[in-house]
């Protein structure tokens, strides 16, 4: 009688949910697809006020840099299996494997500079700054001179608005590698937030010389002669970002709002219809 009961309550139970499924389910679907509608095309909404984008760079390990990191000779083969993995997990931009996969790292060699780094990379991707924080922190523990650590640590701590730590970071970063194009880059970017123009010119310039092809220096520099109303070298400078990464949402929006200021209706209009066709494009 007691499992007679049991059967009776479950058909009706489930009987229940299927029809709140019914009900509920178009609704919510509904709901996700007009909230990833409105992500898609936060860009392509006109802003009330003069709000410019500024481009941080994220600082990757390659197969060139594992000699200067790894430095225990007697584990370098088991470390090698490591680095490579890692490799693959962050170019298949699989941040959740590589969180995991880097705490295994680091519980096989728990003084491994790289696997805090690839642990601080997965967090920062997943957008887990103070995580990411700690873990680049404990690559810099173990390795002083960690120039793409400092790096990296400086654009997490940007992320989160302590734009004076990030600025010292990035000149951690400068003082192992003085010829580090992206640390000037993020650097300059760093001194538009804190608006400090003429020194985020000469930090963005100095980007620029070291790599001439690295497109959010060209992005943050025409930020920084918009800000100080040079607008046509802003407009040169943003011309150059996109035409390197044609399809960069921020220097096209940077150029949607120079023109707006400049009140070139036409080229304001063109950078805008830019900026809807890239916020519709599949992500790859």
């Amino acid at each position: 009688m007691k499992s007679e009961k049991s059967n009776k309550f479950m058909k009706i139970f489930l009987k229940s949910y299927y029809l709140w499924l019914l009900f509920f389910f178009p609704i919510l679907e509904e709901s996700y697809a007009k909230n990833h509608k409105a992500r898609q095309e936060s860009y392509s909404q006109q802003a009330s006020d003069n709000t410019t984008s500024i481009s941080f760079s994220q600082s990757k390990l390659r197969q060139s840099d594992r000699p200067f990191i790894i430095k225990d000779k007697a584990f370098q083969k088991d470390q090698l299996q490591f680095f490579t993995k890692a490799m693959q997990l962050e170019q298949s931009k699989d941040w959740k494997g590589l969180v995991v996969f880097s705490k295994r790292w680091i519980a096989t060699f728990p003084s491994e500079a790289a696997a805090y780094f690839f642990l601080g990379i997965a967090y920062e991707n997943l957008g887990h700054y103070s995580q990411a924080i700690e873990a680049y922190k404990k690559a810099i523990d173990f390795k002083k001179d960690f120039a793409k650590a400092w790096c990296n640590l400086g654009t997490c701590y940007a992320y989160v608005g302590a734009y004076a730590e990030a600025t010292e970071a990035f000149k951690h970063a400068l003082a192992g590698q003085p010829n580090f194009a992206k640390a000037w880059s993020n650097l300059g970017a760093c001194y538009i937030e804190l608006g400090q123009y003429s020194q985020a010119i000469k930090a963005l310039k100095k980007a620029i010389r070291l790599k001439p092809d690295l497109a959010e220096s060209w992005c943050n520099l025409g930020t920084a002669y918009g800000e100080r109303k040079d607008y046509q070298k802003a407009i040169e400078s943003l011309r150059k970002a996109i035409e390197l990464r044609p399809d960069y949402m921020e220097a096209w929006w940077n150029l949607a709002k120079i023109y707006e200021k400049t009140k070139n209706v036409v080229e304001k209009m063109k950078a805008e219809q830019k900026i809807k066709e890239i916020a519709h494009q599949k992500p790859k």
